[in-house]
């Protein structure tokens, strides 16, 4: 359970790194957007195996 809603904050933070890369880069103060998605996939990917493994629980 404890994984579960670990992997279900890594995916909300990837959500709002995700939002914040583009946000950032509309403004023009961001120098490597692909840095940004990059970590979100990261985050994304990481939560929802958290999320898999805490449902086997």
């Amino acid at each position: 359970m404890l994984r579960s809603k670990l992997g279900t904050l890594l995916v909300i933070s990837a959500a709002l790194s995700c939002a914040a890369g583009f946000a950032l880069d509309a403004q023009g103060s961001i120098a490597n957007l692909e840095l940004w998605i990059a970590l979100a996939v990261l985050l994304l990917l990481s939560g929802a195996v958290l999320i898999v493994l805490g449902q086997n629980d």
